[in-house]
């Protein structure tokens, strides 16, 4: 009997921790974690970019050159070409032209079966000088 209580009485301390987190939005979808300093993401070459690991944070500069359907787009600079998932909701409402210098934060994606990509965080247009 006293262990039948003792189970009881745990499971009700987890479903309490369970409850005071979901009243705090711990799992109403709103983001959580960590809020502080950041390791800032690389500045690399689309080469250099290729050669790092797995969800390494970078930041590429250089030209979005042609779609390839759905949200991949091929992304160019001096080093090399590189296919890069923007998804719909980045571009905000702005219109890129492939003579427009953009700079991408994203991670990279290493692929067992494909090549390397980035999958964007955030675009924007370099202001020209």
């Amino acid at each position: 009997m006293n262990k039948k209580i003792t189970c009881l009485l745990a499971l009700a301390g987890v479903l309490g921790g369970v409850s005071a987190v979901w009243a705090q939005g711990g799992f109403s979808g709103q983001k959580s974690g960590f809020v502080g300093p950041q390791a800032e993401p690389k500045a690399v070459s689309v080469e250099e970019a290729k050669n790092l690991n797995d969800e390494a944070r970078v930041l590429i500069k250089g030209h979005v050159v042609s779609s390839l359907g759905d949200e991949d787009y091929m992304f160019k600079d001096d080093s090399g070409t590189i296919k890069v998932e923007i998804d719909n909701d980045l571009w905000k409402g702005v219109t890129i032209k492939p003579e427009d210098k953009v700079e991408i934060l994203g991670e990279v994606d290493r692929h067992m079966q494909k090549e390397t990509s980035i999958d964007a965080e955030a675009i924007a247009i370099v202001p020209a000088k």
